[in-house]
């Protein structure tokens, strides 16, 4: 019997879990055809940032998912939304321009 290696997913590097159909389809399900987009901008934003590329990859995921129901970009330079560390947990965070962005549509405004 050979000596098989098991490789941790959560180890994995952004680019390879986003191939994932399982991936795929959970954010086709919350942004339709913006998803492989929206999938791109993550791995540029772990790309950009070496200490989120060390970090538990499925919560950075999960982080990007809480950006994507609420149909905010991640991208860190323009101010909707901002995955960070918090020691080594990666948490998502609103920028200002978020909430300027999602007050209009909650419809009080």
């Amino acid at each position: 019997m050979a000596n098989v290696q098991k490789i941790d997913p959560k180890h994995l590097p952004m680019k390879q879990i986003i191939q994932s159909d399982t991936i795929k389809q959970r954010f086709a399900e919350v942004l339709k055809d913006r998803a492989p987009q929206f999938l791109s901008s993550i791995v540029s934003v772990v790309n950009s940032n070496k200490d989120l590329s060390k970090v538990d990859q499925t919560i950075v995921l999960n982080a990007a998912m809480t950006a994507a129901t609420l149909t905010l970009p991640i991208n860190q330079n323009l101010g909707f939304f901002y995955i960070v560390l918090y020691g080594s947990i990666a948490q998502a965070q609103m920028g200002y321009l978020g909430y300027i962005q999602l007050a209009p549509r909650s419809g009080f405004c």
